[in-house]
């Protein structure tokens, strides 16, 4: 279990910023979605159980 949360921690949906401004870069792109906020908050659940 702790493989497959590690894992999803480094392959974040919908991938980071690459280009643009540069203190942007290497921010997830589904940052501002709820979404995003729901699997953050799982996949940190997910490792400490």
């Amino acid at each position: 279990m702790a493989t497959v949360t590690y894992t999803a921690v480094l392959a974040v949906p919908g991938g980071y910023k690459g280009s643009g401004a540069e203190q942007d870069r290497g921010i997830a792109t589904a940052l501002n979605k709820t979404v995003f906020h729901v699997f953050s908050a799982c996949n940190t659940l997910s490792m400490f159980n």
